[in-house]
């Protein structure tokens, strides 16, 4: 049996940290996980969110009209909201009829992947209504931090409350026809 000289076995020993230790990269490259000074303190984060400053002229006061900024903000947001329902409702068609010619076709089918590609279609026109609802959601957020006129709220609000209906009716069409896909 071969039996190493042990200066070998030392001097191995010996380098393996500085050979280890070179692999490594200096502390900078990693992230701490300390609290940051600040909040050592509390132990908490605290958050700050910007203040926005929501117009109001005299004529609005009197009148309890929505601002023009806010206006042209809450029509940006109606459009997206109106051109992704339109989109949604002309695709509608074609997918049914894709998805119908689908249900017993195999998953390698043309057919099959017509009716997911229609599919993916109406979920992509959904998600920008959604997307719609969320910008409204920011806007009203922004609005009550910035303790903004009820008037303003209200018409956010039922504007929210219309979308967010057309948006669950979108989506129980989306899960009969995902249902009538996986058949």
């Amino acid at each position: 049996m071969f039996k190493r000289p042990p200066y070998k076995t030392l001097f191995a020993l010996a380098l393996a940290p500085a050979l280890l230790s070179a692999c490594a990269g200096s502390k900078a490259d990693y992230p701490s996980f300390a609290l940051p000074t600040a909040d050592q303190s509390t132990g908490r984060v605290s958050m700050r969110f910007p203040s926005i400053k929501v117009p109001q002229t005299a004529q609005n006061a009197q009148t309890g009209a929505v601002p023009l900024e806010l206006e042209a903000q809450l029509a940006a947001i109606n459009a997206l909201a109106s051109n992704a329902g339109q989109r949604f409702n002309a695709s509608l068609a074609s997918a049914r009829q894709s998805i119908a010619a689908a249900s017993n076709a195999s998953t390698d089918s043309d057919r099959w992947a017509r009716a997911q590609v229609q599919y993916a279609d109406l979920t992509s026109h959904h998600g920008a209504g959604r997307l719609a609802l969320a910008e409204l959601d920011l806007l009203a957020s922004r609005i009550r931090l910035a303790d903004a006129d009820n008037d303003e709220l209200s018409t956010i609000t039922q504007l929210q409350t219309n979308l967010a209906r057309k948006l669950d009716e979108q989506s129980q069409i989306l899960n009969a026809l995902n249902a009538d896909l996986d058949r």
